[in-house]
């Protein structure tokens, strides 16, 4: 009797992992996996004509209510990115840069604008082999991972030829969001999970993406809080004191 007994604890045991497994594999950002995710509704106003997608609904939808609020395209493009450097920190924010690809009628032309990240003009290349000689993941872990950030001066640039809304205006949902919370999905835990020792390295990183016991990654619901990412945001855009 024992033995069957045992044997059932053990299979439960199984189940469970690999149930827990299947649950992790399924969510890895590298699926591109599409489920039925809440959606940003349409919005009422002035915004005819007009469309908004991006990975996260609310990022979604502080750019729908840009457009119905009267602001251009590149307003709520300017709106979103904000709003995804907060629920979305794994892939967007001002350490970051980007594209933009405007389609101006007042002159019927095309613009682009490059303002993706650029390795520092003074970047030793031996230096950088040696690091990596004494470190392969020295180019995913700490100050040799990060290029010189542009996303901030090329929103700026995007919002000075084509916006229309005050930049304070459009990153008013955003510092909300990091000030008050987000709750995470299960992408920001697959993903925390798959970087824990890097964030468990950092202090900040810990303090900010992890649970505040045993600094593990939090499941989905969790709110994460950004403080410093609003006053820098605010700060960013302050008429009174512009930073831009």
């Amino acid at each position: 009797m024992r033995h069957f007994k045992r044997i059932g604890v053990a299979l439960a045991i199984v189940l469970g992992v690999l149930g827990g497994l299947a649950w992790y594999v399924r969510s890895l950002p590298w699926r591109n996996h599409c489920g039925d995710g809440p959606t940003a509704r349409q919005s009422p106003g002035r915004a005819a004509n007009s469309a908004v997608a991006t990975s996260q609904p609310l990022a979604t939808k502080v750019a729908a209510d840009v457009l119905a609020a009267g602001g251009s395209a590149a307003d709520a493009a300017i709106s979103a990115a904000l709003m995804l450097s907060v629920v979305e920190p794994g892939n967007s924010g001002l350490g970051g840069g980007g594209f933009a690809l405007v389609h101006d009628p007042r002159t019927d032309s095309d613009v682009s604008l490059d303002f993706r990240e650029r390795a520092p003009l003074e970047l030793d290349v031996g230096q950088l082999n040696a690091a990596l000689g004494k470190d392969p993941k020295a180019l995913r872990n700490g100050a040799l991972a990060v290029a010189v950030p542009a996303e901030w001066q090329g929103l700026v640039a995007l919002h000075r030829r084509f916006g229309r809304l005050p930049l304070a205006v459009l990153a008013r949902p955003a510092i909300a969001a990091a000030r008050g919370g987000v709750p995470i999905g299960r992408d920001y835990a697959a993903r925390c999970w798959m970087r824990l020792s890097s964030l468990r390295n950092d202090a900040d990183a810990r303090r900010i993406f992890l649970t505040a016991r045993g600094g593990l990654c939090p499941v989905p619901g969790w709110l994460l809080r950004q403080p410093e990412l609003a006053d820098t945001l605010a700060a960013l855009t302050d008429d009174q004191h512009p930073r831009s």
